[in-house]
């Protein structure tokens, strides 16, 4: 084509520019149409100028006389436009072309769902084409033939397409037969959908016998092998080969069935073998075409006695594997040990189940070389289809087969008991062909606590304060309704305590407390529970009257000791008491922490009065006067009845006085002093020692000559020593009595060293009997903030008093015997819980 004007006189042609300068041509056949534009010297176009057009290479691309370019075969070319013409001077101008075929389309031509061995190349090669847009065949471009991850290899990996835009390579197929492999064909940085393809792989020519199970077994000489001979033929990578035929021969005597196998898709095939009569070891040859090996077993004498390798009488609990599962051991009749030897275990009694687990596998067996004449091991399994077994191994009724180890031993992995508790009452038998059956017996246990529930005393009604008529009596199950015996049983009362607070259930699964009702009239509750994750029951009961109580102090910055009464108030002993708990509140003087009175404080002292407060600062003294023993005898006792979880010291305690000794008491003017003696009990003195670890060599318990008791608190000896103990070269500081029995020895200073000191197991008469400094020190020795300078003057009369002399009394003295009211001590915490008990006797 010519673009051009008419040009006047003077002018000339200068150039000839062609349009598009540059022609990129991406298929074969494609065709474009240039233009070229004649100019003379001052830029106008030139009309009647004459166009020719040719091309450098037009076997690449042609272009005709009207400047259509026509793209013939891939590479570059240069189109040249000249003009010429009368009055016009020749010139001419280029254009640059390139054609170049861009692959639209890749297609499969050869070698698609093809079959072959592994790791040896297909019978085809693999073929695909590429084509441009108009479906001409694109020379010389590069595929890449790539195999999928395990797929094998090509070869080559990359190859260039031919004259008919085809690219060639051939796939050798990867290691793994029975898979489809493959590979994918496609052009490099191209967005062409690459051609997939598919083969399968087939396993290689058998090449080896392996032998999965059964091989080096041990049996009864004649009789069939435990297992069968279980093999899998493979190729020589591994790979299992399906359809071979597989034949079996015994060496030395024996049969087997199934003498010719074939392989199955998975190349196993198995074959049962019987072995001669001959004891000792033999050979089973196995044979796949090429491929062939050897299958031992060693032949042993047949079993003469079933003995017990365990205990036969067993226990446990419900539904759950006895401890020690049942074991048999099979000897011949030289005694020696049968390994291989089928033994059947079945559950004749107790609907319990047998479970073949790890202990009846057995162990792997050396090589028969080593093991004639007698194995030293054997493959121990189930026997199918005698023994089936469930998943999780559980073996249904049918009875549990497990083989002899080498040292004639079969154990099965457990015995699992039935769901009834009861003596005796599962049974479990093992027998072999040539011996008579062993009995193992269990007596099932119930399981674990699974449900309580109420058997009496819900709904009832009675007085404040006092114990409801009917006992609370609850059950405790398992699982499977069976009563659970021993099982710990809490009761909790929103009002009141119960005795006990805690129970065990009987044989029967039952447990009984009694509830007695608080002070508040009204509907209150008692929640039941259970070791476990047993639900609890409520109960209830309803108060009804009215109840005495005794009103706490409030919080006070000293140490504070309350006095409740019991019954009715002695005045004479109220006044003295009065003054002897001032007296020890001028020695105490730390106050303790605050605590929620326990539920069970009126247990201290029967018919003790419930007291009202929140919490209590620091002790609560029960008192009461009544009869003993009449006149002389015991005076008076106290002991503490609960204490703080941590410190050991009482928040509760008890003080009784004979009636019939008050009034000469108070005639000598000893009441107060035996009043702060005792109160010296109910504060811990003598009471906490053992508890506290502060008494060595106790004498109760003790034979032959008295020990040396001794109090070993770092402060109470200091202040023994202050006090003229020091030079004491006859036994330990400090003594405390080593004789006299209950309510005397081992909670008193000794007598016969002490002498007057108030804290010994003697009130003299007639002298002073003061409350030393060794004794507010013993007290810091236990837990309490003391003012010793506030303790009475005092010097240690004899120190060193042989231990086993004969106990000191002074003249008109009054001995205190049975002055400490032992019973159990309650160890409660900050929050008024009862945590436990700690349970005294009568001391002797």
């Amino acid at each position: 084509a010519l673009g051009a004007c008419e040009a006047g006189p003077g002018f000339r042609t200068t150039s000839v520019e062609i349009t598009p300068a540059t022609v990129l041509l991406d298929a074969i056949g494609l065709d474009t149409l240039l233009v070229a534009r004649v100019v003379d010297d001052r830029g106008r176009d030139l009309l009647g100028a004459g166009v020719s057009w040719t091309s450098t290479d037009p076997l690449i691309a042609s272009i005709d006389g009207s400047g259509r370019l026509t793209a013939l075969a891939p590479g570059s070319t240069t189109v040249r436009a000249t003009a010429s013409g009368l009055g016009f001077i020749e010139a001419s101008g280029t254009a640059q072309v390139e054609v170049a075929p861009v692959v639209t389309s890749l297609r499969a031509v050869a070698g698609e769902g093809q079959s072959g061995t592994v790791d040896l190349p297909l019978a085809i090669p693999l073929q695909v084409k590429a084509t441009d847009r108009r479906g001409e065949p694109v020379v010389g471009q590069q595929v890449d033939f790539m195999p999928h991850p395990g797929g094998g290899r090509a070869l080559p990996v990359t190859s260039s397409t031919d004259a008919e835009g085809v690219a060639t390579s051939e796939w050798t197929l990867g290691p793994t037969a029975g898979t489809l492999h493959r590979l994918s064909a496609g052009v490099p940085g191209s967005e062409v959908t690459p051609v997939e393809f598919e083969a399968l792989a087939l396993a290689g020519p058998p090449a080896i016998i392996e032998v999965v199970s059964g091989g080096d077994q041990v049996g009864i000489r004649g009789r069939p092998l435990p297992q069968p001979i279980d093999t899998r033929v493979t190729d020589a990578l591994g790979n299992a080969t399906a359809g071979v035929d597989l034949t079996f021969t015994p060496a030395g005597g024996g049969t087997v069935t199934e003498a010719d196998a074939t392989t199955d898709l998975t190349g196993a095939a198995s074959a049962s073998w019987t072995l001669g009569d001959e004891s000792g070891g033999q050979q089973l040859r196995v044979d796949a075409g090429a491929a062939s090996t050897l299958v031992h077993a060693v032949a042993t004498e047949v079993p003469a006695a079933l003995l017990a390798g365990s205990a036969t009488t067993l226990a446990g609990t419900v539904a759950m594997p006895v401890p020690d599962p049942p074991s048999v051991i099979v000897r011949d009749g030289a005694g020696r040990p049968v390994p291989g030897v089928a033994v059947s275990f079945e559950v004749t009694a107790g609907g319990g189940t047998i479970e073949l687990g790890s202990a009846a596998q057995g162990t792997e067996a050396p090589p028969v070389a080593e093991a004639a004449p007698v194995a030293k091991a054997a493959r121990v399994a189930e026997a199918p289809p005698v023994a089936e077994a469930t998943p999780g191994g559980r073996t249904t009724a049918a009875p549990a087969v497990v083989h002899t180890d080498v040292d004639g031993r079969a154990t099965i992995g457990a015995w699992v008991l039935g769901e009834v508790a009861g003596e005796a009452n599962q049974a479990l038998r093992a027998s072999i062909l040539d011996a008579g059956p062993l009995v193992f017996t269990a007596t099932a246990r119930a399981g674990p606590p699974a449900l309580l529930s109420v058997l009496a005393g819900d709904d009832q009604t009675g007085p404040v304060t006092m114990e409801l008529p009917q006992a609370i009596s609850v059950r405790v199950v398992d699982a499977f309704s069976n009563p659970v015996p021993g099982a710990e049983v809490g009761f909790s009362p929103s009002s009141g305590y119960t005795t006990p607070g805690i129970a065990a259930t009987d044989a029967a699964g039952v447990a009984v407390t009694r509830w007695t009702l608080g002070p508040d009239a009204g509907a209150h509750t008692l929640e039941v529970t259970a070791a476990g994750s047993v639900a609890p029951v409520q109960m209830r009961g309803t108060a009804t009257g009215s109840a005495t109580t005794c009103a706490l102090n409030g919080p006070s910055p000293g140490y504070d000791l309350k006095i409740c009464w019991v019954g009715v108030e002695d005045p004479t002993v109220a006044s003295a008491l009065d003054e002897a708990a001032t007296r020890w509140q001028a020695l105490i003087v730390g106050d303790l922490p605050d605590v929620v009175p326990n539920a069970e404080h009126p247990t201290c002292v029967t018919g003790a009065p419930w007291v009202s407060g929140p919490e209590l600062d620091d002790l609560v003294l029960y008192v009461t006067v009544e009869t003993i023993d009449g006149a002389g005898g015991a005076l008076a006792g106290a002991a503490p009845c609960f204490v703080r979880d941590g410190s050991g010291l009482p928040t509760f305690a008890r003080l009784r006085v004979d009636r019939d000794d008050v009034a000469t008491l108070a005639a000598d003017g000893q009441l107060v002093a035996l009043l702060v003696h005792e109160i010296g009990h109910a504060l811990g003195f003598g009471t906490v020692w053992t508890a506290a670890g502060l008494l060595a060599e106790p004498a109760s318990g003790a034979t032959g000559p008295p020990p040396d008791t001794h109090f070993t608190g770092a402060r109470a000896i200091q202040a023994f020593d202050a006090s003229g103990g020091s030079g004491r070269t006859v036994g330990a500081k400090v003594p405390v009595q080593n004789r006299g029995g209950g309510g005397v020895q081992d909670v008193h200073w000794r007598e016969s060293v002490f002498g007057p000191e108030l804290m010994t197991s003697e009130l003299d008469s007639g002298v002073q009997n003061p409350l030393s400094r060794i004794t507010v020190e013993a007290m810091g020795d236990i837990g309490y903030v003391v003012a010793a300078d506030q303790s009475d003057a005092y010097v240690v009369p004899f120190p060193n008093f042989p231990v086993a002399g004969p106990g000191h009394a002074a003249m008109g003295s009054t001995p205190l015997g049975e002055d400490v009211w032992w019973g159990p001590i309650g160890v409660v915490d900050a929050a008024g819980t009862l945590v436990r008990i700690r349970r005294f006797q009568h001391r002797r």
